[in-house]
């Protein structure tokens, strides 16, 4: 989806040799994805589930199981007269006519989102912030905040308030249009969780990208403040910024002084 952004991105800082280098790096991304679940699953897998999340992030009952929203669906389910559980030891392609995961269930999923989305609006912004709380929160479901790993998964959790500040005080590398890509690349990574369901374990790559792309800030900003220390004005322009011509430089009148005595 940011492949059309980058592509005026790249055009506005003058670089059209970058073109080629991210549909390259799209392409090889496609590929290694369709390899690696060919070799799951045997074929190219498309995730089939989207209705399933869709409806578990937008029911009455997704507020008081915003953690795991997944186990909302039961009970949102129930409450229009159905009966459907979840059977994980079953595959999600043959799940099972009272399974919740069945295909039986997606255009039901699909109807009831969106009479839900359109009945409760002041809801649905309630369960966006919800859920991209949850989503940017330390996960601590393994590892206790007390222990080594827990106090990494909290440092981790620190990327998302660091960079916007960043983003807002420190200089971006490259052009302005870079900054906006950064932005929408975190947008739309974020948009379909907000929508659907969320968990802390989905915000380790935005981490991981967010962590870097405050690196690249503060080393840019390390540099320029180095510069302009190292930066030592000439006699001229001090003389300049005083108001003084080089002319008019004690140094140069005392000169004068000297010579016509002599």
């Amino acid at each position: 989806m940011l492949l059309p952004v980058a592509w005026v991105v790249m055009r506005a800082a003058r670089a059209p040799h970058l073109i080629p280098r991210a549909f390259l790096h799209a392409a090889v991304m496609v590929c290694l994805y369709t390899l690696v679940t060919t070799l799951v699953h045997g074929r190219p897998f498309l995730p089939q589930n989207g209705p399933y999340n869709l409806y578990a992030g937008a029911n009455p009952f997704t507020a008081s199981h915003i953690d795991n929203p997944e186990d909302s669906l039961v009970p949102a389910v129930g409450a229009h007269g159905i009966y459907a559980d979840v059977n994980w030891s079953r595959q999600p392609n043959a799940p099972g006519v009272n399974d919740l995961r069945d295909s039986q269930f997606k255009p039901l999923y699909i109807q009831w989102t969106r009479q839900y989305m359109i009945g409760h609006p002041g809801e649905m912004v309630k369960l966006s912030g919800l859920k991209l709380l949850n989503l940017l929160r330390p996960n601590l479901q393994v590892h206790s905040a007390h222990s080594a790993g827990g106090l990494v998964k909290i440092a981790e959790a620190f990327a998302v308030p660091l960079w916007i500040i960043g983003i807002v005080l420190l200089p971006h590398p490259g052009p302005r249009s870079a900054r906006l890509l950064v932005l929408l690349t975190v947008v739309f990574y974020v948009l379909p969780f907000v929508l659907t369901v969320s968990a802390p374990r989905f915000c380790v790559a935005l981490d991981f990208v967010l962590w870097m792309d405050l690196g690249a800030m503060v080393s840019l900003a390390r540099r320029r403040s180095r510069a302009r220390i190292n930066a030592k004005p000439t006699i001229p322009e001090i003389l300049t910024k005083y108001g003084l011509a080089p002319s008019q430089a004690p140094s140069d009148r005392g000169s004068s002084y000297n010579t016509s005595i002599r």
